[in-house]
């Protein structure tokens, strides 16, 4: 079996957090009050942060020993 990259599992928890907020706010009609953009915002920041992580590497350097 095929591991993910730490590339690849990046922009796949981009996906993963980024997705269902847009998709959740479309059926919604796309309002536009400052409520729902606030949480969209907040939903579309937790993406860009776990991207960040993931994209970086995602864990702990390993000791030598």
């Amino acid at each position: 079996m095929h591991k993910l990259s730490d590339r690849e599992q990046a922009f796949l928890m981009l996906l993963v957090f980024m997705l269902p907020p847009l998709i959740t706010w479309a059926g919604l009609g796309m309002p536009t009050d400052k409520g729902s953009l606030g949480i969209l915002m907040s939903a579309i920041l937790s993406g860009v942060l776990a991207f960040i992580k993931e994209l970086l590497g995602g864990k702990p350097p390993e000791e030598e020993g």
